[in-house]
């Protein structure tokens, strides 16, 4: 299990920029900044409130913390504009609509198409990730998604490695 690092508390002074990594665009910039309560507090560790029932009613809370982008949301129906659907995307399927930036995935793009449906294309807004705190350390988070982002193989080739 990787853990992040914590070192001078830059990984929320930095609303979403983890120490070192790449700085993303300006508006992804933004978007971090957005994301990020006002206050900076510090990431805490998980408070289970147990009822002592069996009844499903015990809870967790949780913080979180905002780094990366991903497609998130699937952008359909009426929000589904002409200007998404007929804007230039590079060879990544990324497009900038309006200061917005957008996946375009087709049925090729997926590991199953079985759900995929009968359009040609299928668009994603791309949207800060949300991470829930599972601890906190002093020095490092363990943090996991808060919701799955993608299913794709890990490994995509069998590879033997050998050490020396």
């Amino acid at each position: 299990m990787q853990r992040l690092s914590l070192y001078l508390r830059c990984f929320w002074r930095y609303r979403g920029r983890l120490c070192g990594q790449k700085r993303w665009d300006e508006q992804d910039e933004a978007d971090s900044a957005k994301a990020v309560d006002a206050e900076n507090r510090i990431p805490t560790n998980p408070v289970h409130h147990c009822t002592k029932q069996n009844d499903g009613a015990d809870k967790t809370d949780f913080s979180y913390v905002y780094f990366g982008n991903y497609p998130q949301t699937e952008v359909m129906g009426s929000t589904l504009t002409e200007a998404i659907t007929g804007a230039s995307y590079d060879a990544n399927g990324d497009a900038w609509v309006n200061g917005t930036k957008y996946r375009r995935i087709s049925k090729s793009d997926t590991n199953y198409d079985g759900c995929f449906g009968d359009s040609a294309y299928r668009y994603f807004r791309w949207e800060q990730i949300k991470w829930r705190v599972l601890e906190n350390d002093g020095s490092a988070l363990f943090v996991m998604a808060d919701k799955g982002l993608d299913c794709k193989n890990y490994f995509v080739t069998l590879r033997l490695i050998l050490s020396a």
